[in-house]
């Protein structure tokens, strides 16, 4: 094993960490935000009767809504936009479908929504949009800018999504929106939202590797909300970094499947099958997390792992630079190869 190898390991866990800490919180909040000035963002697709579905549309906002296939909390927000874009809507709209069984889904919910349905079995989509948790509904302007961010079904997902479509229908202007916004946060609070705000404690706390204190404020969370898909992946990667990895995969074996990307819970699972030396079933497990995988360098940090316990120091040493070159910071310093000498 070369001296740049090792140096390479030793230095990933502490990346890892921060990493496991950070991933989750950048869909989990529930607070309504108009944005700040990231990028545009585009989106092609085809929907269910085989036309294309552009995003964003030149004349017109759109209201994209992540749908997760058997998800009750899914459902809650597709009736609730369903109702809140009547009678007619001003903004294209569009619901993407995500998850297992995800044809028998659209077939449900086609008719629902003044709109088209998009099939999203990989993930695809949804990663391009930034979307890490369901259902996720989004505002995006016609110069691709994102106006709204709701991610999953907090008490006051109505009235901000009715306060955003006021705003693009020309109804109030920006400050109102910030007023209402700011007030149906202030009045409108719930266990989700309770429990939402433990688990970003326990982020920050795990981003400084204060594992105790992480502990302390997820224990918090998952009393309010058990059964939350956010905080037992969290646990689970909790338990991973304490050293459990055999609790770690208990953990996700009580999870409910459906409600979560499964490339999430392999890269936890092919994690813990490497800690408890079980190669040839997290390889297996680790090359279906990296498949299509909008965030992958977690399993391909596992997988640098398990090369590396096989001596196969070539492999484990592409895998950790595809790990590393799969994260933001990775992909903004990534150079072109250097080209041969002739």
């Amino acid at each position: 094993m070369t001296s740049r190898l090792r140096t390479l390991t030793r230095a990933w866990p502490a990346v890892l960490v921060a990493v496991a800490a950070l991933a989750p919180a950048l869909g989990t909040a529930g607070a309504a935000e108009p944005p700040g000035p990231e990028a545009a963002v585009q989106m092609t697709a085809t929907d269910v009767d085989g036309k294309a579905v552009k995003v964003p549309e030149a004349d017109r906002p759109t209201l994209l809504l992540f749908f997760m296939a058997g998800q009750p909390q899914s459902q809650g927000a597709l009736e609730q936009v369903a109702a809140a874009l009547e009678p007619k809507p001003t903004v294209q709209v569009v619901a993407v479908v995500t998850g297992q069984q995800v044809e028998a889904a659209a077939k449900a919910i086609k008719g629902k929504l003044p709109g088209v349905v998009v099939l999203d079995p990989d993930y695809a989509l949804a990663g391009k949009m930034g979307v890490r948790a369901w259902p996720t509904t989004l505002i995006i302007l016609p110069d691709g800018h994102a106006l709204a961010h709701l991610a999953g079904l907090a008490k006051s997902f109505a009235k901000d999504l009715a306060s955003y479509l006021d705003f693009v229908a020309g109804k109030i202007d920006r400050e109102t929106l910030q007023k209402r916004l700011s007030t149906s946060q202030i009045i409108e609070d719930d266990p989700h939202q309770m429990a939402r705000r433990h688990l970003e404690a326990a982020q920050r706390e795990l981003a400084k590797g204060l594992l105790g204190e992480a502990r302390q404020e997820l224990e918090r969370g998952l009393h309010i909300e058990p059964k939350d898909p956010d905080l037992q992946l969290a646990n689970a990667t909790l338990l991973l970094l304490e050293g459990q990895p055999e609790q770690a995969l208990a953990a996700l074996d009580k999870m409910d499947q459906a409600s979560v990307p499964p490339w999430k819970v392999d890269a936890l699972r092919g994690r813990a099958l490497v800690a408890l030396k079980q190669y040839d079933n997290a390889l297996a497990v680790l090359q279906r997390a990296v498949r299509l995988n909008p965030e992958p360098g977690e399993a391909w940090y596992a997988l640098g792992l398990l090369y590396e316990q096989r001596g196969e120091w070539q492999q484990a040493a592409k895998a950790f630079r595809t790990a590393f070159e799969a994260t933001p910071a990775g992909r903004l310093i990534k150079t072109p190869e250097a080209p041969a000498k002739p």
